[in-house]
């Protein structure tokens, strides 16, 4: 509705990798800056905030303290950086250090496996054979 009278479209948030809509929206409006000299993309660091608000600058700063510098909140919210494959619960470092040189290990077919390991595409046999079997005829509420 907003073309019809070119409305101004007002992003924020955290651009946490380089595929999310407000990095990629940066970036056009950055090449549409360069060729028309208009200034479109305004982004504020953590510091020129805490000029204005010292509460808000005492807290980053001890944000940072009890996070660190490197980690992916401190460096997409405060830093303002995209962090493309440094966040997740296994950043690359990490997987490098799960790679082994043993076989894969299976359970054997009579294991009790816990109840997360596995989900069967078949729910009512869910239960079958497992230590998470129910003890009595209740029913149990399935996703």
């Amino acid at each position: 509705m907003g073309a019809s009278s070119n409305v101004t479209t007002v992003l924020w948030g955290t651009a946490w990798t380089s595929q999310t809509l407000l990095a990629r929206a940066i970036r056009a409006l950055r090449q549409t800056e360069e060729r028309d000299q208009v200034r479109r993309v305004f982004i504020v660091p953590w510091e020129v905030v805490a000029e204005e608000v010292p509460p808000y600058g005492a807290y980053v700063r001890g944000e940072i303290g009890r996070l660190g510098p490197n980690h992916p909140f401190v460096k997409t919210q405060y830093d303002l950086e995209e962090i493309d494959g440094q966040g997740g619960m296994s950043p690359p470092a990490t997987r490098t250090l799960m790679v082994g040189t043993h076989l894969r290990a299976r359970p054997s077919r009579g294991a009790s496996m816990p109840c997360w390991w596995t989900w069967p595409a078949n729910r009512r046999s869910a239960w079958k054979g497992t230590s998470c079997a129910p003890k009595s005829r209740a029913r149990i509420p399935l996703p």
